[in-house]
């Protein structure tokens, strides 16, 4: 679509998952984070009504309840109404400032329960026609308008998954990296595709713990995302906007941002540069905080040990029982040390099978 001059056309992506679990939303949340931080303006839609995931973030940060004010709407009331009884003043509820993108919520207020038997039974033409009504509402002069709206959306297929992706540009499909996922994807690619082929699709692996090297074709997907611990204790909490940029978990979805750029061939520019992992900083990134308590804390005995060991001065010479003991627990520093390689080793061994 061209751009007027008065006027601001967002590119508009849909989040979508064969299954649930798979940190859709928490990517979603930090592709937009990324996106705000690198100047432009971003909006997240939380199509997923049910489990809302992008709406509980923003309750846990704000602590706010009610999401809509007085002439606004949430997803959900847009979703309710028919599209005949629908009143031509409905306005999608934004809310601005609390995070760093902002973000359009699933229900009016936090606690809101909505049973699927409430739901207009409407196809995806209809339903197609309702998400465009919605975004229609969004601000687009050059001054309020948005550069990138997400459309975090349920996991599997249905109308709304189908019709989501006719009124997006493309599709990011996020999977986990295991067999089951891999196949349910596809699945999923398929059944969209057989609702309309002419939007692309691609696929991100989230919390990977190995290499992948069988991607097939390469072209769909992006750069992978690594398991983090790290990410995974601080999601849902206030530190998580301090902390999470300086993650490998943010920085390797930075990467695939930078991949979906340039298959695109999006006119955003990434101000930052792409950084490459070694093997050691994504494994260690998979353990746990006591294992790698355990892991540093096996290093620094096997270095001290060592130093006592071989120290060779006069008096360590004399205390035997202190060369004993050195030699002790450098050896419990290794076995602490194996452990922890070893265990995560397993965890990529499981997933590589």
């Amino acid at each position: 679509m061209m751009e007027s001059t008065d006027k601001k056309t967002p590119t508009v992506i849909n989040i979508i998952s064969s299954k649930g679990g798979s940190g859709k939303s928490l990517l979603t949340a930090v592709f937009a984070t990324i996106l705000r931080k690198e100047g432009y303006k971003v909006l997240v839609i939380d199509l997923d009504i049910f489990v809302r995931g992008i709406t509980a973030l923003y309750n846990s940060v704000s602590g706010a309840e009610k999401f809509t004010e007085i002439g606004t709407h949430a997803v959900s009331e847009f979703l309710l109404a028919s599209v005949t009884s629908r009143p031509a003043d409905m306005i999608l509820s934004i809310i601005e400032g609390k995070m760093h993108f902002d973000i359009s919520p699933a229900v009016p207020r936090f606690k809101d329960h909505i049973n699927m038997s409430e739901l207009p039974h409407l196809d995806i033409t209809a339903l197609e026609g309702v998400l465009v009504n919605m975004l229609s509402t969004i601000p687009n002069d050059k001054k309020n308008g948005y550069d990138v709206i997400f459309i975090d959306n349920r996991a599997g297929y249905d109308n709304f998954v189908a019709a989501s992706h006719l009124v997006s540009n493309f599709s990011i499909c996020v999977e986990e990296d295991d067999i089951i996922s891999n196949v349910a994807t596809e699945g999923l690619i398929l059944s969209l595709k057989g609702v309309d082929n002419r939007n692309n699709f691609y696929r991100v692996v989230n919390k990977v713990r190995h290499e992948q090297s069988d991607k097939n074709p390469r072209d769909s997907y992006l750069h992978d995302i690594p398991f983090d611990m790290d990410i995974l204790n601080s999601y849902g909490y206030p530190s998580f906007w301090d902390d999470v940029s300086d993650l490998e978990y943010y920085k390797a979805a930075f990467s695939a941002l930078h991949d979906l750029i340039k298959k695109e061939k999006l006119s955003y520019k990434l101000k930052n540069e792409v950084v490459v992992f070694n093997a050691f900083t994504r494994n260690l990134s998979t353990l746990s905080s006591s294992e790698r308590v355990r892991f540093i804390y096996g290093l620094i005995v096997i270095v001290m040990s060592s130093i006592i060991i071989f120290a060779g001065s006069e008096l360590l010479s004399t205390f035997d029982p202190i060369r004993l003991f050195a030699s002790l627990s450098a050896l419990v520093g290794v076995t602490m040390v194996f452990l922890s390689v070893y265990k995560t080793r397993r965890k990529t061994g499981k997933n590589n099978r």
